[in-house]
């Protein structure tokens, strides 16, 4: 895998929207071809059309870029959000080496999906490439490019953390004990819930940032970044996206490339949550 992002000092008007179901853009129909009844997507904040400045806060790159209108999942796609399209027969179980496992670790930090007593509400955790755009084309929409992403996570300029510059807290990410000395009171049990940070909700109104150590975003031809590139002379049979990451918890740090392959799908040591955006782009 490939890391991009130039780190310095390191290695290599807004509106809640309960359903959105009659926008779409992209994949209109699940990838099978096959069309399934629309699935109800979870709630979603509406991003104002506006420039972008596409860059990390500790990277020297950048690029100004002007974004249509879009909705963004107010928080990423839940077990509960995903189970339901199981359900409906559009999207399938999570491949069992879609990231790698260590069961020792908690929910967010591992595949969760057939974590036996997980919360509905808990953040689903590497569904794999395919079935993770399954959903969102199921909620009719599609993964976030990540110029749309870095808009809603932290606004139109660069900056570390999706709340702003200030170090992380308990109140902004369950894993601030990472960064400081304290350990943050909460249970194993709710670690891995959404909507329980109000504090790190970015300045446009998306929740839950790299409450997983990763997010799952698609390539497209003009971004700034190799990793998030549309592939290029691929071998038939994979696709790519990319993944964007901290090195700490909750930090909007960089980007590396996910390549899914059907005897090896997607595999990655970064677990990932995702959302799905609406509009913006066809």
């Amino acid at each position: 895998m490939k890391v991009t992002g130039l780190l310095s000092g390191f290695p290599a008007g807004l509106m809640a929207i309960g359903s959105l179901a009659a926008l779409g853009c992209g994949h209109d129909e699940p990838l099978t071809g096959v069309r399934y009844a629309r699935g109800k997507p979870g709630p979603a904040v509406a991003i104002d059309g506006q420039p972008v400045d596409v860059g990390f806060a500790l990277g020297h790159m950048r690029e100004t870029v002007e974004l249509a209108p879009f909705q963004i999942s107010r928080h990423p796609v839940t077990i509960g959000e995903y189970r339901g399209c199981v359900s409906a027969g559009a999207c399938k179980p999570p491949h069992e080496a879609a990231c790698n496992d260590w069961p020792e670790r908690t929910s967010v930090h591992r595949p969760n999906f057939r974590i036996e007593g997980i919360a509905s509400d808990a953040v689903a955790t590497c569904v794999g490439l395919a079935e993770a755009r399954q959903y969102c084309a199921w909620v009719g929409g599609r993964l976030p490019s990540l110029q749309q992403w870095l808009l809603a996570a932290r606004g139109r300029s660069p900056q570390r953390f999706s709340w702003g510059g200030a170090a992380v807290t308990c109140e902004h990410h369950p894993f601030a004990d990472l960064a400081k000395a304290e350990r943050c009171q909460i249970s194993a049990q709710d670690v891995a819930r959404v909507g329980l940070h109000a504090p790190g909700a970015s300045l446009l109104g998306i929740q839950d940032v790299l409450l997983t150590p990763g997010e799952l975003l698609d390539t497209s031809p003009d971004a700034l970044f190799s990793a998030c590139l549309d592939q290029n002379g691929s071998k038939p049979g994979t696709d790519k996206a990319c993944i964007v990451y901290g090195l700490k918890p909750g930090a909007i740090d960089s980007v590396e490339e996910l390549w899914a392959r059907p005897e090896h799908p997607d595999a990655t040591a970064i677990v990932y949550g995702f959302r799905c955006t609406w509009g913006g782009a066809s």
